[in-house]
């Protein structure tokens, strides 16, 4: 397990472990880079309005692939872009509340080795409005 420290220069310092499979709060933390949200709620009050993976390192991944499913296996949501935002929509109509699956494949760089190791990942995800 490892921690990670982030300073806010005048306010707080933040530490928290992490490892593989275990997230803060409502998050995955995906090979110790990838924070992907368990719940967003597209509603337009500004707060968790959109889908979106964040890394703690963007320059470990070399490629990224997303595809998000609908509960009938419909692909709702694709990109090659880890930085593109899903906003909860189809083809501009909003979709219904519920759980959707999504499937990330990522190709991204080991320190222990400075190797690039392809790492597959599906889970689900809640849209709430």
């Amino acid at each position: 397990m490892k921690t990670k420290t982030i300073l806010f220069i005048g306010l707080l310092i933040i530490s928290f472990n992490y490892a593989i499979g275990q997230a803060p709060n409502s998050a995955d933390t995906l090979k110790n880079n990838l924070i992907i949200p368990k719940v967003f709620t597209p509603n337009g009050d500004d707060v968790n309005d959109v889908f979106v993976i964040q890394s703690l390192d963007y320059s470990a991944i070399q490629s990224f692939e997303i595809k998000i499913y609908s509960r009938w296996g419909n692909i709702v949501f694709e990109s090659d872009d880890i930085k593109k935002a899903w906003d909860g929509k189809e083809e501009k109509k909003d979709l219904d509340e519920g759980v959707y699956v999504y499937f990330i494949i990522v190709k991204i760089n080991n320190p222990e080795n400075n190797e690039f190791e392809k790492v597959e990942h599906r889970e689900t995800l809640t849209l709430l409005r």
